[in-house]
């Protein structure tokens, strides 16, 4: 039988077992054992934290907008019923994220611009692997509101709606 390895207490913790690292700063935490953190690496990781809430609100605004490209811009029928359901589950996670960080409302411009750049991107490659001849919006048609609250998906401003839009 093998005994399983315990890393090292302290820093060197935190590189080989970050679980075992975390339940130890937990408890030196609990016992106000202060002298005993790793003060560095607790500063990281709580400004990690911050940077993963917004990372994951990012990610579901590019969803939304990148399934929202696709509504709207291409003229397959199948996939639509998907992409409609994938829309509303995103909008209701980026809701949730709002609801549970409301100081990721300060951030949301920025997180929206970027979700937009990589969204418009990702939708031209979706495209182009289905030889769909589609012109992408430099700008997003769309407002934040429109993203995270709007009803039915409907087509950018100025644009025809397709013969799938219906569906």
């Amino acid at each position: 039988m093998v005994a399983e390895r315990r890393p090292a207490s302290g820093s060197g913790l935190y590189d080989d077992d970050i679980l075992l690292w975390s339940a130890e700063q937990a408890a030196h935490l609990r016992a106000r054992r202060f002298d005993r953190l790793d003060i560095a690496h607790l500063i990281e990781e709580i400004e990690d934290l911050g940077a993963s809430q917004k990372r994951a609100l990012e990610a579901h605004l590019y969803n939304i907008l990148r399934h929202m490209l696709k509504l709207t811009l291409s003229p397959s029928g199948e996939p639509r019923k998907h992409w409609k359901s994938e829309v509303s589950a995103f909008r209701i996670a980026a809701r949730r994220d709002l609801r549970r960080t409301p100081s990721l409302k300060h951030h949301i411009d920025k997180l929206f611009e970027n979700a937009w750049e990589d969204a418009r991107d990702a939708a031209i490659a979706d495209f182009a692997a289905f030889d769909e001849a589609v012109a992408v919006p430099e700008t997003c048609p769309w407002t934040l509101e429109d993203v995270l609250n709007g009803g039915e998906i409907s087509t950018p401003a100025g644009k025809p709606p397709s013969n799938h839009e219906q569906t």
